[in-house]
């Protein structure tokens, strides 16, 4: 049933090419996310438990990067584990929250397109964890720009480092990523 508030005369109808998914991103969902994503202590334990019991101990450069940070849950959990973060995200109002989250811990928020990832000066020579989880593939602007993230993070990694996924988790081998289920069960080569 419609509202009554709606006049169908002059309401226009929004579909999907009506608004990019990247606007979609900087307007709507940064306003909602944190009502969204519920209370910050909570997605941080959340975040820090399935890092644990997903075996991602960063070791080798004691360095991070959270993909997409948002509000920082992810990133927050990882620098809980003793690494410096690299947190990037295209939404500056999301950053500044993460900003607030963060206080002291070794965090470095960076406004940047994940598109362009291979120009962003903050992004460090390697990392031992990457992680780009929650929605925002989704929200960036084409099939294209997925792969090559995906490219660009591979070389980023160490041997034996892990990306963490929306849905699953990856560690990288010699050979490439290998996807690993959230129990760390080997599931696929990538």
């Amino acid at each position: 049933m419609i509202p009554p508030t709606v006049n169908l005369e002059t309401a226009t109808l929004v579909t999907p090419e009506a608004i990019s998914a990247v606007e979609h991103y900087q307007t709507f969902r940064a306003d909602r996310c944190s009502r969204m994503s519920g209370p910050f202590a909570d997605k941080v334990a959340q975040q820090h438990e399935l890092l644990i019991r997903s075996g991602v101990v960063p070791a080798a450069t004691r360095c991070a990067l959270d993909l997409g940070c948002g509000l920082g849950s992810q990133s927050v959990a990882l620098a809980g584990l003793g690494v410096s973060v690299v947190a990037i995200d295209a939404n500056a109002q999301l950053l500044a929250e993460l900003k607030e989250h963060a206080g002291d811990l070794p965090i470095r928020p960076v406004l940047h397109n994940l598109c362009e990832l291979a120009s962003c000066a903050a992004v460090p020579k390697q990392a031992d964890v990457a992680v780009c989880v929650g929605d925002i593939l989704p929200h960036l602007p084409a099939t294209g720009c997925i792969t090559t993230l995906f490219q660009q993070i591979s070389g980023l990694l160490v041997p034996g480092a892990d990306l963490s996924s929306a849905s699953e988790i990856c560690r990288r081998s010699g050979t490439g990523l290998i996807a690993l289920s959230r129990s760390a069960a080997m599931t696929k080569e990538s």
